[in-house]
């Protein structure tokens, strides 16, 4: 069986929605220019609700890979958090492809198309936003520093994160 830690329908679900309202409403947000929390609020009211829905389901869940990665980003190279944490996510969701089919189906529902589709679907948003995605995969350092991350606390939690992974081509 494949190691889910923490993984449950409940936690699934909360991180679906959570996902969809970013993918909504963050894109709104950042192209209103200036601040006016009247004109904003709809967007922000949704956007708080998505945080409160992720971190439900992380209360469960704990994080995981894409967060092992993100905090030398935000350390060395002052990024916030949650860019910190986005940069990864195709690499992170390439990973996870093929591992579990309740996984590869919530992802899915992330953007209403099959996962493998999602994943370039995921990458073409984040850079409309401004956010390259980066990779660890290509270089012989960046592939030993995302095994160092996969045996982290927070990576182990990583639904790929067993032994199988330089079959998988890390």
């Amino acid at each position: 069986m494949l190691f889910q830690p923490h993984c449950n329908p409940i936690a699934e679900a909360l991180a679906v929605e959570a996902a969809r309202l970013v993918l909504q409403f963050l894109p709104r947000l950042l192209l209103q220019a200036g601040y006016a929390p009247v004109a904003h609020r709809l967007e922000r009211e949704q956007l708080a609700r998505a945080s409160l829905l992720a971190g439900l389901a992380m209360s469960q869940t704990q994080t995981a890979l894409a967060h092992a990665l993100s905090y030398d980003l935000t350390l060395h190279e002052a990024l916030p958090h949650g860019e910190a944490c986005a940069v990864w996510l195709p690499m992170v969701w390439e990973l996870a492809l093929g591992r579990s089919s309740s996984c590869d189906a919530a992802l899915a529902r992330v953007f209403g198309v099959p996962a493998d589709a999602g994943v370039q679907k995921l990458r073409t948003w984040l850079l409309e936003l401004g956010i390259l995605v980066r990779e660890l995969r290509h270089s012989p350092e960046g592939r030993a520093r995302l095994e160092r991350e996969m045996r982290s606390a927070r990576g182990s939690n990583f639904i790929g994160s067993e032994n199988e992974n330089t079959s998988r081509g890390l």
